[in-house]
């Protein structure tokens, strides 16, 4: 089983004949707050002879703290963001530890290749995340949230609008006879339109991610 940061390679369906890869450059000894410090580097290859077509380096990507990196992954769903242009996606995960307050968080981020090269055009979507405060019994309150991404018929600086929906829920659990019971508080959608500003997709304060453009 690979760890969180071990480089990572991906065929990409929408033109086989390229390589995804992420290289995860980490410095030596943990940080400040025993987490990790390190860098990503993104990698399109020319998939017969491994050659590197586009390079994209993320500094500060792989750094961690009390939020720990669990997972990344990329993402080839077909994200058509700009006329003959399909981006790809990069997901990480990051997971915390105190048992009193769960918390998790996935983010997106968008790649595409344009004629200056491979950009970043989304930077630290929340994709999902999931939250909570409780006894470490049963009483307490929980949150969970996912936002899908389809493409818009609009487009701005040449790129189409991302239409996201964000699907969320509250429940609250509690002691009831010895039984430990959790309701629904809460459930609802909320539209979010995304439009391409000059360098990047602006992103509601609502979804941006921890490890988004705005945590720098």
């Amino acid at each position: 089983m690979r760890g969180p940061f071990a480089v990572i390679c991906k065929i990409w369906p929408a033109n086989p004949d390229l390589l995804l890869a992420a290289i995860p450059l980490m410095r030596d000894g943990p940080s400040r707050d025993f987490g990790h410090d390190g860098d990503l580097r993104i990698l399109v290859l020319d998939r017969a002879t491994l050659k590197v077509l586009e390079h994209l380096q993320l500094d500060g990507l792989m750094s961690d703290d009390a939020m720990r990196i669990s997972d990344v992954s990329f993402d080839t769903a077909r994200y058509d963001v700009a006329p003959g242009r399909r981006a790809f996606g990069l997901r990480i995960s990051r997971t915390g530890s105190p048992r009193a307050n769960p918390f998790s968080e996935t983010s997106l981020r968008l790649f595409d290749i344009g004629p200056k090269g491979l950009n970043m055009v989304l930077d630290g979507l929340i994709a999902d995340s999931s939250g909570g405060e409780w006894d470490t019994n049963c009483a307490g309150e929980f949150s969970k949230s996912s936002v899908s991404l389809a493409i818009g018929g609009r487009v701005a600086n040449g790129f189409r609008d991302l239409n996201a929906t964000e699907s969320y829920e509250t429940s609250r659990s509690a002691l009831q006879e010895g039984d430990c019971v959790e309701k629904l508080q809460d459930r609802g959608r909320t539209a979010h339109t995304l439009t391409f500003d000059v360098r990047r997709y602006r992103i509601p304060e609502t979804l941006r991610s921890m490890d988004g453009e705005s945590a720098g």
